[in-house]
């Protein structure tokens, strides 16, 4: 049987002996009850104890009236308190429960013989009570204390209702200036008729709104992204609001975009052969210009292993090469000699597929996580000559070849995954 602390504050033996009486013999709860006749001395009591509940009678020696409640209330705001009343200061009393009293008690017989009830009442109201303030505390702070920008706005209305610091600052208008305002005003004013849509629709109590423009106090525009949540303000239907700031996330997303285009037309439309393989040399990609020189048809050797383009004589060092490349993330190998990739037939020579001369230069890329290529120079040369009658010199770039046959040639190489 749990044990309720009772201060009694009460200057009639009479009643506090029918009430000591009544909660004695309540089942529910046993009940350790400590009297007091005047107001001063229940003043110094709470001062030195701890009570559940307090009894209070508001016609003391000390203290007529409401005198009694206020101070009471004042010193333990967070203590319940029931009024005793008689039927002449009913008025009283319910002006007591309107500033923050639990209950009243009209003193009696049969009033008493409900006070173990009333009691246990008023502790679980105001224990409701608590947890709402508490609740209603950390929200205020929560809100308050955001670093993004919220507010609160009347969803019929459209009248803001309550905007933290992040909003003042952000946006540049005072609180008072924004309570004055509506959400309307935030907007360019091409974008209100997209918004008063957007507000017909149906929607939940959780809404992500997406990217918005808002306008500034001195008129710069931003991005935010908006999302909001319903509920009830006061009585009034409201939306609270998050707005997060992106304007530098989508002008970097822009200058990507940009940089993205700039390297596309610079891929597709150069004279340079760029490919991209994974660690073990299977072609992933190839730009457009391996068509223009090698002449085969588009993709016609991804999924392939580039080793198999590779004249046999040439496989060894090659893919020696390509082994150490693969070896340290980021790191770049250059070979000193040159290999030979059979192009397709009509290239160079009408009477014989061509062989083409490559200084291979690759670039080990898993360690990037936005794969970019690395350049590279190596020298590719039209060789007359077919593969069965391949002849090489001591020097790679024979002086028999015109000037017109040589081009700069650069080939990417790229891992797409490191080395398990």
């Amino acid at each position: 049987m749990d044990k309720i602390r009772t201060l009694l504050i009460e200057d009639n033996p009479v009643d506090v002996l029918l009430l000591r009486e009544a909660l004695g013999q309540d089942a529910l709860n046993s009940f350790d009850l400590t009297a007091v006749e005047r107001l001063h001395s229940a003043i110094e009591t709470l001062q030195k104890n701890e009570f559940d509940v307090i009894l209070l009678d508001l016609g003391l020696p000390d203290s007529q009236g409401f005198e009694a409640f206020t101070r009471i209330h004042q010193l333990v705001p967070e203590i319940p308190k029931v009024i005793l009343s008689g039927l002449t200061d009913e008025a009283l009393a319910l002006r007591a429960v309107h500033m923050g009293a639990q209950d009243y008690i009209v003193k009696g017989t049969a009033g008493f013989s409900a006070a173990a009830r009333a009691i246990r009442y008023a502790i679980e109201r105001n224990k409701g009570q608590q947890q709402l303030r508490e609740s209603e505390e950390r929200f205020r702070y929560l809100f308050e204390n955001n670093p993004h920008p919220m507010w609160a706005y009347d969803l019929k209305t459209l009248e803001f209702l309550a905007v933290n610091d992040a909003a003042v600052d952000k946006y540049g208008y005072t609180r008072d200036e924004f309570l004055r305002m509506t959400i309307t005003d935030i907007r360019p004013n091409e974008d209100v008729e997209r918004l008063k849509k957007h507000l017909e629709l149906p929607r939940p109590s959780l809404q992500h709104s997406g990217e918005w423009r808002h306008k500034l106090k001195d008129g710069t525009l931003i991005d935010v992204d908006i999302s909001s949540h319903t509920l009830n303000l006061s009585g009034r239907e409201t939306a609270l609001v998050v707005a997060q700031d992106i304007t530098e996330r989508r002008r970097a997303e822009a200058a990507v975009r940009a940089s993205e285009e700039r390297f596309r037309a610079m891929i597709e439309n150069g004279l340079d052969d760029i490919s991209l393989l994974d660690i073990n040399g299977n072609l992933l990609w190839e730009s457009p210009a391996v068509v223009r020189n090698l002449g085969y048809p588009e993709n016609a050797f991804v999924g392939q292993n580039i080793f198999e383009i590779v004249h046999p004589e040439d496989k060894a060092w090659t893919s020696a090469l390509y082994a150490r490349l693969i070896e340290v993330p980021g790191s770049r190998q250059e070979a000193s000699s040159v290999y030979s990739v059979l192009m397709a037939r009509g290239v160079g020579s009408k009477r014989s597929s061509p062989i083409c001369w490559i200084t291979p230069v690759c670039r080990q890329l898993s360690s990037i996580t936005a794969i970019s290529p690395s350049a590279s120079k190596p020298r590719k040369i039209i060789n007359p000559f077919s593969r069965g009658q391949r002849k090489v010199s001591s020097n790679p770039h024979p002086r028999a070849a015109t000037l017109t046959s040589i081009r700069l040639w650069r080939a990417f190489m790229a891992m797409l995954h490191p080395r398990r």
